[in-house]
């Protein structure tokens, strides 16, 4: 099956107020209170034992969610099971193209429908569609 890539707005991303630090149950308010803006915004969350709590949450309301700084591929697998629709690997170095890469195997393999979210500096953001 051929790679699908399907170009995602910047515009389109929310929640830069979500902070790691955050409890769980005020990412799901912060990310309800986007998500009554524009339903069809993707509220960002970061990677963290509260972010994936609140994901499982927003996701289960029908909210689309981006789980940031991925950094290795066991995050993202959980990211995935936690209902994540979207997730954005952090890409700095060859390593994180690797790492990319790695996910963008499992979630074939695994036949995990979360879309990968990266952007380089050469490039607009996009999405990589493994499903």
């Amino acid at each position: 099956m051929e790679d699908k890539i399907v170009k995602i707005f910047i515009n389109q991303l929310i929640g830069k107020n979500i902070k790691t630090n955050d409890t769980w149950k005020k990412m799901v308010k912060k990310g309800r209170k986007l998500a009554n803006i524009d339903l069809d915004k993707i509220v960002e969350i970061p990677m963290s034992l509260q972010g994936l709590k609140a994901c499982k949450v927003l996701s289960g309301e029908g909210i689309k969610v981006n789980i940031t700084s991925i950094s290795y591929s066991a995050q993202a697998l959980l990211a995935a099971r936690a209902g994540a629709d979207y997730i954005s690997p952090v890409i700095e170095n060859i390593k994180g193209i690797d790492t990319v890469k790695e996910i963008s195997e499992m979630f074939k393999r695994e036949k995990i429908k979360t879309k990968i979210i990266f952007e380089k500096k050469e490039m607009p953001l996009y999405t990589a569609n493994y499903a």
